[in-house]
């Protein structure tokens, strides 16, 4: 079974992004799967998350399954990440939803999603960390990359 809702953070713009177009790969497969978009990445306004409450809100309609993708996650409030979390622990089964977090920024390191969406998130669904780690963990990720590489 499809979790419901996904939180996808890394430090590196390129590795977040190759993450989520996996993602929505794996999850629309061969099927038309509507996919809404909100938010925008790099930049520091705040972000309006009412037309992802409303989706999460209504199922799909004429399809199976929609996919509601929340860019610039990390640039919510406390207040925003609450209602979110409220319908992460308590989605309609045909929604996904897909929180992008950037870890840094043109003005420095972004700030953290708030920790009640994280934890929602953790237990109702799945983190996908694309940070490659420090030191061991780092050079196994390098080697691991080369050998899937199709060069």
């Amino acid at each position: 079974m499809t979790a419901t809702s996904y939180l996808i953070s890394g430090d590196d713009a390129s590795l977040i992004s190759e993450a989520l177009s996996k993602l929505l790969d794996t999850l629309c497969g061969e099927d038309f799967v509507p996919v809404e978009e909100h938010g925008a990445e790099g930049t520091d306004e705040s972000i309006d998350i009412a037309g992802v409450l409303d989706a999460l809100a209504t199922p799909p309609f004429l399809a199976d399954k929609r996919i509601i993708v929340l860019r610039g996650a990390g640039r919510i409030d406390a207040a925003q990440a609450s209602q979110l979390a409220a319908r992460v622990k308590e989605p309609i089964e045909a929604n996904v939803l897909v929180l992008v977090a950037s870890g840094a920024t043109a003005n420095g390191p972004a700030r953290a999603i708030p920790t009640a969406l994280s934890k929602a998130v953790k237990a109702n669904g799945e983190v996908i960390d694309t940070s490659p780690g420090q030191g061991r963990q780092r050079a196994d990720w390098v080697l691991q990359r080369i050998r899937h590489a199709q060069v």
